[in-house]
């Protein structure tokens, strides 16, 4: 004889032998821990009286949980094959079960679900934390690595005081500043006949027409030579210059064009007989000295005292050269403002000098163009805003022309006077 029940959490229907009445086991279906619940025993033959006066009540279901662990049921496999069992065992749940149990079923299993959506939620909810975490400490780890080595852009350098020293002219092209083939032939012609010179008590800038292109000369004043160095010696420098260059470049390019523009404009108002002011020092620091330099140079400036100066040329091998009073000793290397922009270059080197050397040749040219193009044969930029305070105001030109005075830049301590002379070629 068979028992035949439902599941209370799933109501599927189970008929098991009769031989596991009161045992555990589980539901096929939704693999709920359950127990079989017990029939009562049929009326004795012999005492029909006392069958018919007391019924006996349908044995309630034992709800306790048995002490031996059951996995499921396991007929007797003597009668019953393992392939008949399942399905036996699949069919499911407790007819006779109490009322109380199969009314709570329906809410129990809403309850089960929820549970298990719940605990699902949580882990997703602090699962995103992991990769966020991970890209932080890596970010954290960068950042103090590039502090790190920011922090090695110091120490000392040696340099050298070159002896006998010519810097070559650099030539640089009109073709990206703006001007109209027949403004060009006219300022290059006017240029050829009348070049313009920027004298500082430092140096000497003189831009002059050569062919169809500019040139710009550079010449140390009496009692400045010319003091170079390499920073490429030092590694940390070194890849900071590789790091930073096209930027730097772009912006410098940038300046050339403007200033050689600004340039031309104001030597055809001067030619069509316009008075005009030329500001010296932004032609002399943005184009003439910038033609000079390539990158580094371009963002360094060399500190003596309350002297502070551009970079007046670099060469192809990136060898800076500065016009430093003829006593400098050693110099502080350290990044300059450029216009319109903040200080690029956050180290600062001492530089000592050595005693005399030879003049490095510097007629290989440089590894980035001018605007335009970059001629065989010649080096390139450089760069540098000179303030002396030796200059004297009432200083005039060899053609006895009044100096002309730039303004000077804020952290500058004293002003640079420039001559603006038109010089027969």
């Amino acid at each position: 004889m068979a028992i035949e029940f439902h599941c209370p959490y799933c109501t599927a229907t189970i008929r098991v032998p009769d031989q596991f009445a009161g045992k555990a086991g589980r539901c096929p279906k939704c693999d709920t821990k359950l127990i079989v619940p017990q029939i009562a025993p049929p009326p004795s033959a012999a005492t029909p009286n006392n069958a018919a006066t007391s019924p006996v009540a349908p044995a309630m279901p034992r709800m306790h949980q048995p002490s031996a662990d059951v996995i499921g049921f396991s007929p007797p496999m003597s009668h019953t094959s393992a392939a008949a069992a399942a399905p036996l065992a699949g069919e499911a749940a407790a007819a006779e079960m109490p009322a109380t149990v199969s009314a709570g079923s329906s809410a129990s299993i809403p309850v089960v679900t929820r549970r298990r959506g719940r605990r699902r939620k949580r882990s997703s909810k602090f699962s995103w934390l992991v990769p966020v975490l991970c890209l932080g400490a890596f970010f954290l780890m960068l950042a103090g690595i590039l502090s790190l080595r920011q922090a090695e852009l110091k120490g000392v350098l040696h340099g050298n005081l070159a002896v006998a020293m010519e810097i070559p002219s650099v030539r640089v092209s009109l073709a990206d500043m703006g001007l109209t083939p027949a403004e060009q032939a006219e300022v290059l012609t006017e240029f050829e006949h009348n070049s313009e010179a920027f004298v500082s008590a430092q140096m000497t800038c003189r831009v002059f027409g050569d062919g169809d292109h500019f040139a710009v000369e550079i010449k140390a004043t009496e009692g400045f030579e010319w003091f170079t160095l390499n920073p490429l010696s030092d590694i940390p420098l070194s890849d900071w210059i590789r790091g930073h260059r096209e930027e730097l470049n772009r912006i410098r390019l940038q300046q050339i064009t403007d200033a050689g523009a600004a340039m031309c404009h104001d030597k055809l108002q001067k030619v069509a007989g316009v008075p005009v002011v030329f500001d010296a020092e932004r032609y002399r620091d943005s184009f003439a000295l910038g033609s000079h330099v390539n990158a580094f140079g371009f963002a360094v400036e060399a500190v003596t005292g309350s002297r502070r100066s551009l970079c007046c040329h670099e060469d192809a091998n990136g060898t800076l050269y500065f016009a430093l009073p003829a006593d400098t000793t050693s110099f502080k290397l350290r990044g300059r403002r450029i216009a319109g922009t903040s200080v690029w270059f956050p180290g600062e080197y001492t530089v000592e000098i050595r005693k005399s050397a030879a003049a490095a040749p510097t007629d290989a040219p440089p590894s980035e163009a001018l605007p335009g193009e970059t001629m065989p044969g010649e080096t390139m930029p450089q760069d540098g805003s000179m303030t002396d305070p030796e200059s004297t105001p009432d200083s005039q030109s060899p053609s006895g022309e009044p100096a002309m005075k730039p303004d000077t830049n804020s952290n500058e301590s004293a002003a640079t006077e420039m001559k603006m002379t038109p010089e027969p070629r």
